[in-house]
């Protein structure tokens, strides 16, 4: 994922135990939620 980069936070992620998971999981939710928003706006607006 991302090449040397995705590693990189990978392994980031993964020295951070608990704190990795919990970023993680908050990345995923912002960009779930920011996607339904993107959703919701363009069948709003259309």
């Amino acid at each position: 994922a991302g090449g040397g980069w995705g590693d990189v936070a990978v392994g980031y992620v993964s020295a951070g135990g608990v704190w990795g998971d919990v970023a993680v999981g908050y990345v995923l939710v912002l960009v779930v939620v920011g996607v339904m928003l993107l959703l919701v706006m363009c069948w709003w607006l259309g």
